[in-house]
């Protein structure tokens, strides 16, 4: 028996399903979901009051087969069979479909398993237990699927934005159907687990409603007007592409950017609120699993790196390290300081397998960094100073923003160095293989040397120095003034 239902809604229920076998022939029918609204009804011209119920189920049809195009027609003869009293909102997949997805861990299908309600079985073919624990793969695929989808509809708000400003309110209400699509198939991934294959806008508000009812404040249907705005936009995907003569008009775009607007505030802040609470779960297995040290250091304004770790910069009041691995690494990583300059240092006397560490370190002041062994480099915010030098003397990736008055980077070996930001002058020397990036790091002035098979790629807005000693090749962005140019 379902929540929340009652006898004659039962029986209701009963017949339907009756149908949907009858039309359908499914291996099995599960009900995930149930919404009822009730309407009074007076008037001086009723000699009663009268009560309008409508019930609205959530319906998983599980077919034999996989073909698609039979599962997009039973979904709407099953639609069809709704009436005034009772609304159906199926969702169809094959079983072997569901099984994949229990037996993977889906977020959604497991839900289902665990949770909904079996109102027909054919008993031909059984469910698979799905795993007692999540894969955590899966759930970052979720995770970085659906933020993908979010900023792809957020883009495609903008774009939408800017045709309507152009007159081009065709392409507009294109981009909002798409903009509308990504964030809805976001909410539902972000939020279910489950990934919609429709185009269509309403059946998506449909599934919605399992995450939050003010959907339908936003895209009323309640009015002509308001519904031949919905309109507009559920046909969009469509009618833009293959009508020869479509027009809308600006009111209507106007109108439709004023709801999409809401729509995507709203899914925001409901996703928002999901990914907080995914990453404090994460961050609490990580430090229920991991070794995390954390101590002060001695003042210091340069850095020098001979470790395997990954390292983060970050600025604080007072300086400090703080070490996190799967195993404690207090007696592998060592910090000494020499000529105000701290080195930290892999140490493995014993020759032992040395896990995977970060070490964030926290300085006040920095003006220079050394690096010879390294993991990935990375700073937290960009590094302030009136004069940054950094050597990259490591094979590894060193990433940092600047804000500097003066840079000086050079590059030995066969690592990258990766500066981004901004810098008045620049000087960048590359005496070997590997390369310096710096196409996003904008200089005012700069001097670059290549002395072997490495590259340099940087912006210059005003005065370049560039002397090509060996084989490398400079990629230049921006058009500075040649100052001096040579070549051997």
């Amino acid at each position: 028996m379902l929540p929340g239902i009652t006898e004659s809604q039962h029986a209701l229920i009963q017949e339907v399903v009756s149908r949907i076998v009858e039309t359908a022939h499914p291996e099995k029918i599960i009900c995930y979901g149930v919404r009822a609204k009730s309407h009074n009804f007076w008037s001086s011209f009723i000699s009663t009051d009268k009560t309008n119920a409508v019930t609205t189920m959530d319906l998983l049809i599980i077919l034999h087969y996989k073909d698609k195009s039979k599962r997009e027609s039973i979904s709407d003869a099953v639609e069809k069979l709704s009436n005034e009293s009772l609304s159906l909102i199926p969702i169809v997949h094959s079983i072997d479909a569901v099984n994949s997805n229990l037996e993977s861990g889906n977020p959604f299908f497991v839900t289902l398993y665990k949770k909904g309600v079996l109102l027909y079985d054919n008993n031909a073919v059984p469910l698979i237990a799905p795993p007692t624990e999540v894969n955590p793969e899966v759930q970052t695929s979720f995770d970085t699927g659906t933020r993908r989808k979010f900023d792809l509809g957020q883009a495609l708000y903008e774009s939408a934005v800017e045709c309507s400003r152009a007159g081009r309110y065709e392409v507009a209400v294109f981009m909002l159907h798409q903009a509308v699509e990504l964030t809805s198939i976001s909410l539902l991934r972000n939020c279910l687990g489950y990934k919609p294959t429709t185009h269509s806008i309403r059946r998506l508000f449909l599934l919605l409603e399992n995450i939050t009812l003010d959907i339908h404040e936003i895209f009323p249907r309640s009015t002509e007007s308001d519904l031949e705005i919905f309109n507009i936009l559920q046909r969009a995907y469509s009618d833009v592409r293959y009508k020869e003569l479509y027009s809308v008009s600006s009111e209507s775009v106007s109108s439709l950017l004023s709801r999409v607007a809401q729509f995507q505030k709203l899914a925001s802040n409901i996703c928002q609120a999901k990914w907080e609470e995914i990453q404090s779960v994460q961050l609490v297995e990580v430090k229920q699993s991991r070794f995390i040290n954390t101590y002060n250091l001695p003042p210091f304004e340069s850095i020098g790196l001979d470790t395997f770790s990954d390292i983060i910069f970050q600025k604080g009041d007072a300086e400090a390290i703080q070490i996190e691995s799967d195993a404690d690494m207090a007696h592998i990583i060592g910090t000494n300081i020499e000529d105000n300059r701290l080195w930290i240092t892999t140490k493995n006397e014993s020759f032992e397998v040395i896990p995977h560490s970060i070490i964030r370190l926290t300085y006040s002041t920095l003006s220079s960094v050394v690096v010879n062994h390294s993991g990935e480099v990375t700073c937290k915010e960009p590094i302030e100073a009136n004069f940054f030098g950094i050597i990259q003397n490591g094979k590894g990736q060193v990433n940092l923003k600047v804000d500097v008055s003066i840079l000086d980077a050079t590059v030995t070996k066969t690592g990258t160095l990766r500066i981004s930001g901004s810098a008045l002058k620049a000087n960048i020397m590359n005496t070997g293989p590997g390369s310096f990036e710096g196409l996003d790091l904008e200089a005012s002035e700069a001097k670059v040397t290549i002395k072997d098979s490495g590259g340099i790629s940087i912006q210059v807005e005003d005065e370049l120095n560039a002397f090509l000693e060996g084989d490398g090749n400079l990629q230049l962005k921006g058009k500075p003034r040649l100052r001096r140019f040579t070549m051997d």
